[in-house]
Order: C-alpha cells, then sequence, then structure tokens
C-alpha cells in the first residue's frame, strides 16, 4: 500500500511541476504561509512526505527538471517499484 501511495504521489508531483508557473496548484504546493506555528510536535505537511518520496528515489539531479519530461519521470517512478506494476500507462 505504501508503493502505491508513494507512486501516486510523485505522479502528482510531475503533473503538477509541468503546469505553469502561475497555476493555483503550483502556487498552493511551492507557496509558504507566514506566521508562528502551534506549540507541540508540527503536523505531518505534504512537502515533508514528498521529500522523503524524492529522497527514496535517490535522484541526482534536481527533480524538478527531471520531471518535466514526462517519460522519463514516469520510467523514473517504475524503477523505484519495479515489483507494484503500477505507473506504467
Amino acid at each position: 500500500m505504501d508503493d502505491l501511495l508513494f507512486t501516486r504521489r510523485m505522479r502528482w508531483l510531475g503533473h503538477v511541476q509541468r503546469q505553469s508557473d502561475w497555476s493555483y496548484t503550483k502556487l498552493c504546493l511551492h507557496g509558504t504561509i507566514k506566521g508562528a506555528r502551534q506549540r507541540g510536535r508540527p503536523p505531518k505537511r505534504w512537502n515533508d512526505v514528498a521529500q522523503a518520496d524524492i529522497d527514496r528515489m535517490q535522484t541526482r539531479t534536481y527533480w524538478y527538471y527531471e520531471c518535466l519530461d514526462r517519460k522519463a519521470w514516469r520510467e523514473r517512478i517504475r524503477r523505484a517499484v519495479p515489483d507494484l506494476g503500477v505507473g506504467t500507462r
């Protein structure tokens, strides 16, 4: 199940990265909210999980340039999870 979620997150991340720089989805993904955070343990954010997934792929280049080539990005995801068999469409 974890591999399936990893695959879906990485495919969605590549989809958003290929959008125009002014799309609301991309602005929300890369934007930050100013202000103080609440006390206690900070909640897990989507960006934290996505960064852990990118680290799992062991990419040596900048991922946001690599995912601009859709076929190469999907192949990269498929190689990260070879036994799952999804993400090859």
